[in-house]
């Protein structure tokens, strides 16, 4: 890793970490998560602004649609990205411990793909983004129980 691309990323961890100590807790059932890792944008990709604090949204049971606090976030994504049009991001989608993996793969699917078509209805260029869906395989919090569920069911915004 050149020097440039690392005071970036330690600069980027920084400032994510300043942001979501300032942020808001969500409204939604789930655990607020404190950003994204710093990372890709190409190389020498100036970053303009800090990532938005929130990178994961979170969803009820079945559900695959966006509400407003989902789209706040989706908004604070699309602001960024439209300025840093270098920076790339991956929507990946997830469903929880419950029913199939098929079934789970394309519940995250929806998720992650409604996620992409607001972004891009809010001016982000679909090259900046990429979808995919892990289904159950990735959960984020162990556990046999609605308080489990509610962190596996998400999209998580990272950069590559």
């Amino acid at each position: 890793m050149n020097v440039f691309r690392l005071a970036a990323s330690v600069l980027a961890t920084g400032l994510i970490l300043a942001a979501s100590a300032c942020s808001s807790p969500s409204t939604k059932t789930g655990a607020d998560d404190a950003g994204v890792s710093a990372g890709a944008g190409g190389a020498g990709a100036a970053i303009s602004s800090a990532t938005p604090a929130q990178s994961r949204i979170y969803f009820d049971y079945r559900q695959a649609s966006l509400d407003g606090a989902d789209q706040t976030i989706l908004d604070g994504w699309a602001t960024y990205l439209k300025a840093n049009a270098r920076v790339r991001v991956s929507l990946e989608g997830h469903g929880d411990e419950r029913g199939s993996a098929a079934v789970n793969l394309a519940i995250g699917d929806s998720r992650a793909s409604n996620a992409n078509a607001y972004l891009v209805r809010a001016g982000v260029a679909a090259m900046q983004l990429s979808v995919t869906s892990h289904g159950k395989s990735r959960p984020a919090a162990a556990g046999h129980d609605e308080a489990a569920w509610s962190q596996n069911r998400r999209v998580e915004i990272t950069l590559r």
